[in-house]
């Protein structure tokens, strides 16, 4: 990860629409969000640090990077960056990788994880909120504008905020699941010859 955009200097969307608002509730709403958004799309992909198999070891600690927590594992990979394929592996939450059987000795691995911010994550990675900003921003509103008893709870808004917030989520997921390719993904039937 390149560095990390604090939550706090992404709340002009949200505090635009709710001035009255105050700054830390809606950071707190948008840190939820965020959260909320990288578990159920799984758009945060990156390579840990990598480990070297040992001879009797088949259980081995990875390392998400600081304020992160680890979803799932995507991957190992070995040096030359191709799927590892020699032993069948488990990832056991939150921070292991279990082989069924010993792997050769000296094989360096970098494993490719799946993460979300943890709770205690101030912000997001930095290439990541230019694009998926506004997606965070409709869950923030739509947890603020259920708070009862407060000057901006409206259950219609929220509504419409948790509409546009799963459907930025089911949008994200599809084009990742593509590979985020545009245009139609139907094959056109040949006639046969």
């Amino acid at each position: 990860m390149s560095g990390i955009v604090l939550y706090s200097d992404l709340l002009d969307e949200v505090l635009l629409e709710l001035p009255s608002c105050p700054s830390i509730i809606a950071q707190k709403a948008l840190a939820k969000a965020a959260r909320d958004w990288y578990r159920d799309t799984y758009a945060w992909r990156e390579k840990l640090p990598t480990f070297t198999t040992e001879p009797g070891v088949i259980a081995y600690l990875v390392t998400p990077p600081q304020c992160a927590t680890i979803l799932a594992m995507d991957s190992l990979l070995t040096e030359k960056g191709k799927t590892f394929a020699d032993n069948h592996w488990v990832f056991e939450p939150s921070r292991e990788i279990v082989f069924d059987d010993e792997p050769k000795d000296g094989v360096t691995l970098a494993p490719k994880a799946v993460l979300q911010p943890s709770f205690g994550a101030l912000g997001v990675p930095c290439e990541h909120a230019p694009r998926w900003i506004h997606d965070w921003s409709h869950g923030a509103l739509w947890y603020l504008r259920l708070q009862v008893g407060t000057p901006w709870y409206s259950p219609q808004d929220a509504e419409n905020h948790r509409s546009l917030f799963r459907l930025a989520i089911q949008n994200t997921r599809n084009a990742l699941n593509t590979g985020n390719r545009t245009g139609d993904m139907r094959v056109k039937p040949q006639p046969f010859l």
